[in-house]
């Protein structure tokens, strides 16, 4: 795969559809924010996006209407990992229409673009992380194949949301980075450990590069009783991203201990999502009660590489 995207501008029904690069990422982000009310930003996108060390940093399309991103279908480059072999392939993320431009055909338009990119550049595959909206599209229109479903595990630590009162008066934030300093107590070097195990399973290659890469995303690691966690705070909550634990017992007295951090520093709960099938995701499972989500879908380029075994956590993911 070469280092930089080839530029690639082409008309569709009176749009212009362009290959995504940094340069679009404040047309971008405008357009993410006007059809999902979320705040992205220019400098967001850029440290998302910056998979260099994978070969390339973008990896989509953009359909514009003048200077208008109305229109943008991405993907995110992830290295994966089987029996010892490397591999790259792509999550589908940040998916938007413009809701004037709506109905028009552009999102189906753009995946077709990228699926015809991806094999020439030697991407094995695509991840998708379906909503109930796009989902029937995904399977019945874009060729996606259904994998296995993602259970979610949320944690209640209090009946009372003290983090949204306080953010109502503007302590949010505070109670948030308060949370974190207090985790920070316990923070340990990165670890290139996975619940789920690569001559098992397909999964993401968690290499020192992938993890440099995701920490300048706010990510970190602490270690309680024998037991990592890989976890990040947002707003009121604590996302376990992955945990390796060495027995039933530590679990126990690790997330005893980490309900008891959280708890005090005012966030309102735990969260980890997983693949069902690791150790690890057993424990959650005795002591925690889960509820499925929707399943990780995937559409591959190269048959070698057995996309129906991919297993993940959160941490694998864009929004981790």
């Amino acid at each position: 795969m070469s280092a930089t995207s080839k530029p690639v501008t082409e008309n569709w029904n009176g749009f212009r559809i362009e290959r995504s690069n940094s340069s679009h990422y404040l047309a971008i982000s405008k357009l993410l924010n006007a059809a999902s009310r979320a705040n992205f930003n220019q400098d967001s996108l850029q440290k998302k996006y910056a998979t260099q060390f994978l070969g390339t940093d973008n990896v989509g399309y953009t359909a514009f209407d003048d200077d208008l991103a109305v229109s943008h279908q991405m993907g995110l480059l992830v290295p994966l990992l089987y029996k010892g072999e490397a591999y790259t392939g792509v999550q589908s993320c940040d998916s938007a229409t413009h809701p004037d431009y709506a109905k028009k055909g552009l999102w189906a338009v753009l995946n077709d673009y990228m699926f015809r990119q991806l094999p020439a550049e030697g991407i094995t595959g695509v991840l998708g992380l379906p909503n109930q909206n796009s989902y029937g599209i995904a399977v019945n229109k874009l060729g996606y194949q259904v994998g296995r479903i993602f259970k979610n595990y949320s944690i209640t630590l209090r009946h009372i949301p003290v983090w949204k009162v306080a953010n109502r008066i503007g302590l949010g934030e505070w109670i948030s980075l308060q949370a974190e300093k207090s985790l920070k107590r316990y923070q340990c070097c990165p670890e290139p450990f996975n619940s789920f195990d690569s001559n098992e399973y397909l999964t993401i290659n968690r290499t020192p590069e992938f993890l440099n890469y995701k920490t300048k995303m706010g990510s970190f690691f602490i270690s309680l009783y024998d037991t990592t966690f890989w976890i990040k705070v947002r707003g009121q909550h604590l996302f376990i991203g992955d945990l390796k634990t060495h027995s039933s017992e530590r679990f126990e007295q690790a997330m005893r201990k980490l309900r008891s951090i959280c708890y005090w520093s005012g966030l309102d709960a735990i969260i980890f999502q997983t693949h069902e099938g690791s150790f690890e995701e057993s424990l959650f499972a005795t002591y925690y009660q889960g509820m499925e989500t929707m399943p990780i879908l995937y559409k591959k380029f190269n048959s070698n590489v057995p996309y129906h075994l991919f297993r993940c956590t959160y941490a694998d993911l864009d929004t981790f």
